[in-house]
């Protein structure tokens, strides 16, 4: 049996599907902002991921992994203000380091990427698991993905196990 895997095209598309997504919920996560804060969250991810959108698509199609995730963060970053911005941007670039000359990956890197993701929150925001941030969701996704391993040992598998385990913590 074949090793599920995940391309660089594949992120690719992955990070254009997300944006989209986040972009029609746009007033809905401003919405959300406005009860606890300034009412611009949404504002700010539509910018975040436009520039995401428009750096990837000047990239040639060879590129690997690790320039993928590093100029994503670096675009989201250099785009967008606020906390949120720089949090999110580390968060992809830290994607990148374990990435580096690897054209797709499979259940182990994405266990190492999660990790590298969720110190990369941890460090920038200077966050706890339970402080409600987006800290609560990576470290949801990367404890179900690791306590699903040895049970499922498909990556397809992990986004469905890991999905809803995000949103339980983030709603705590």
């Amino acid at each position: 049996m074949a090793t599920p895997s995940i391309s660089a095209l594949d992120v690719r598309q992955m990070l254009d599907l997300v944006g989209r997504k986040i972009v029609a919920q746009e007033a809905y996560l401003n919405s959300l902002d406005a009860t606890v804060g300034d009412g611009d969250h949404g504002i700010t991810m539509r910018l975040g991921f436009q520039a995401v959108s428009d750096a990837l698509s000047e990239l040639d199609s060879g590129v690997g992994l690790d320039v993928i995730f590093r100029k994503a963060g670096m675009s989201f970053m250099g785009t967008t203000g606020g906390a949120i911005g720089v949090i999110f941007g580390k968060m992809l670039v830290s994607a990148a380091g374990p990435l580096h000359g690897v054209e797709w990956f499979g259940t182990v890197e994405f266990k190492i990427l999660l990790r590298e993701m969720e110190l990369a929150v941890m460090n920038t925001g200077k966050a706890r698991v339970g402080d409600k941030t987006i800290l609560d969701a990576v470290h949801a996704a990367k404890t179900s993905q690791a306590a699903r391993s040895l049970s499922t040992p498909r990556l397809c598998g992990f986004s469905r196990y890991s999905a809803p385990t995000a949103n339980l913590r983030v709603r705590m």
